[in-house]
């Protein structure tokens, strides 16, 4: 089997080794590494273990330096397509980006090192298909379903320790057998919520005075309110019933109710956004739209504009028609925010 080999962008902050690096691709992994994916390398001169991105597969080397092997593949499929890489590289060259950062930019957001594949059971196996697997294929099915129908990749290949892991994965998701999905480490915590929710929905009235009480008003009003709702947030239930958290839990008590931790995703917008009303553009803000409409029309290339202007000369207001007027068109816009930092300066 012809060699191949790998462009490779190292985790490494140096602006002396801010470039691709290329490494051999060993045999036994040439079916299951793709561009996009992460891989471990020895780096420097004490073969340091890294991680790093793969950004093109290459079928041969006509360099002169000794290359090294690729230790291991790291994912199941590509975090990014080659367009991704493109547009990666591109902004490395456009904008004299270190590759690291430029490439932070379009993978999953938080640290890409901290990127863990997870395996699922995608539904319990039936007796005759499992007595179909073989080899690798049924030791990765018994270690998922020992483990609740749920592992990470990293552990897996811990605990097997072949290196025909990643393919073995790859022909048990074409079977569909597993599914795989991203787990990203942030710096931001998870935000949980007090939820609560009726154990049984079908109970009746009666049924609910016996168990908590005939002069338990409060406890039956809010059992009975939640009798039509599956699930709802305790700051919501304390305020439409009008109850204190110590009700709630002499319910919880005498089992009638559920009350659990629900992950909710955070928003930056807590309000309601006012429509925007369209501004009406004067006559120098419309000679500057229509001069660069005008030239954005041409076939021969683009051109670049700047506009000038105090603060509220209304130059925002021409950046909002420009885009309005490429989305009727179809197109894109990408609108660069400064970061606060230089917003003074």
């Amino acid at each position: 089997m012809a060699e191949k080999y790998a462009k490779i962008i190292v985790d490494n902050r140096s602006s002396k080794t801010d470039k691709p690096y290329t490494y051999r691709i060993r045999s036994d992994m040439l079916e299951s590494i793709e561009e996009g994916m992460r891989v471990l390398v020895p780096f420097g001169r004490g073969d340091r273990v890294v991680k790093g991105i793969v950004i093109q597969i290459l079928e041969s080397y006509n360099g002169d330096y000794r290359l090294k092997d690729i230790i291991d593949v790291i994912d199941d499929e590509p975090l990014i397509g080659r367009d991704m890489i493109e547009l990666s590289l591109w902004m490395a060259d456009q904008y004299l980006s270190p590759y690291t950062e430029a490439f932070q930019t379009v993978l999953p957001p938080g640290d890409f090192k901290k990127i863990k594949t997870h395996i699922v059971l995608k539904e319990p196996i039936c007796n005759t298909l499992y007595n179909r697997l073989t080899g690798l294929d049924k030791k990765i099915i018994d270690l998922i379903t020992r483990s609740n129908s749920r592992i990470e990749l990293e552990d897996i290949k811990d605990e097997l320790g072949n290196v025909a892991i990643n393919k073995a994965i790859k022909a048990l998701k074409d079977r569909g057998l597993i599914e795989t999905y991203l787990e990203v480490e942030t710096s931001i915590d998870r935000k949980y919520e007090k939820y609560v929710h009726i154990i049984n929905r079908h109970i009746s009235y009666d049924e609910l005075i016996h168990i908590v009480g005939k002069r338990c008003y409060k406890q039956l009003e809010i059992a009975s309110f939640l009798l039509s709702l599956d699930e709802v947030p305790m700051r919501d239930l304390l305020y439409k019933t009008d109850s204190s958290l110590s009700t709630v839990k002499a319910l919880e008590k005498k089992n009638v109710i559920r009350i659990y931790d629900k992950e909710v995703f955070r928003t930056p917008i807590d309000r309601k956004i006012k429509s925007y009303k369209k501004h009406k553009l004067s006559p120098e803000q419309k000679n500057c739209l229509v001069a660069i409409l005008n030239n954005i029309r041409v076939e021969d290339g683009y051109k670049k504009f700047l506009i000038h202007g105090v603060t509220g000369s209304g130059k925002t207001e021409i950046y909002l028609h420009l885009v309005e007027k490429m989305i009727e068109q179809g197109k894109d816009t990408i609108v660069l925010v400064p970061p606060f930092n230089s917003l003074g300066s």
